[in-house]
């Protein structure tokens, strides 16, 4: 693992249902290339290298949650009420907060690569997962997700026994954005607290 201090700047809005694909267009030339989406919707999941086309028709109908992110950026949304989501922007920027970063952590998905079938599968669930983007190589490679964590920046010089228990208190993951994908070869001690199983989000 890698640190660095760097400073995340998040903004919120919030927007209906019809304006979503705009948002990811004008979004996607901060994200940084190559950029992926990530749609969820009540009758399948999607993940996809993102254009304009990536996603299935009419997905901002049938969307609840999501994101679209890359090395620079991340926007998520999330829906709020009927047709109107919560539209997060999490982006490094001088503007921002003083964190610590941590660099290239990876959250493993649900399922192995199966050579025969030529996708992911996982024995607790009866379908394919065909929505991840990349394709194993080995049999047992894993899906993942590279994300980029937010500690709080701390220091305790000078600072009173009251201020340091207050300190150590804070969480200490205050954010997270997701930056990239990847496949790795054969993992066999999964840390299964960081597994992620997209059909129960």
């Amino acid at each position: 693992m890698s640190y660095r201090f760097a400073n995340l700047f998040v903004t919120h809005q919030q927007t209906d249902r019809s304006q979503l694909p705009a948002l990811l267009a004008a979004a996607s030339a901060d994200t940084g290339t190559p950029s992926y989406v990530i749609n969820l919707a009540l009758d399948r999941p999607e993940i996809a290298e993102y254009s304009i086309d990536a996603l299935s028709t009419n997905w901002n109908e049938r969307t609840f949650s999501g994101r679209l992110f890359g090395t620079n950026a991340e926007l998520k949304w999330q829906q709020n009420h009927g047709d109107r989501f919560d539209v997060w922007t999490l982006k490094e920027s001088a503007e921002g907060l003083d964190f610590v970063a941590e660099d290239d952590l990876r959250f493993y998905c649900i399922g192995t690569w199966n050579p025969s079938d030529q996708c992911f599968r996982d024995g607790r669930l009866p379908q394919k997962l065909t929505y991840y983007p990349k394709r194993g190589s080995c049999k047992d490679d894993r899906f993942f997700f590279r994300v980029a964590a937010y500690r709080p920046s701390m220091s305790t010089d000078g600072a009173s026994l009251d201020e340091i228990v207050n300190v150590l208190n804070r969480p200490r993951i205050a954010a997270y954005r997701l930056t990239g994908v990847g496949v790795d070869s054969g993992m066999p001690n999964i840390n299964y607290d960081r597994e992620v199983n997209l059909h129960a989000e």
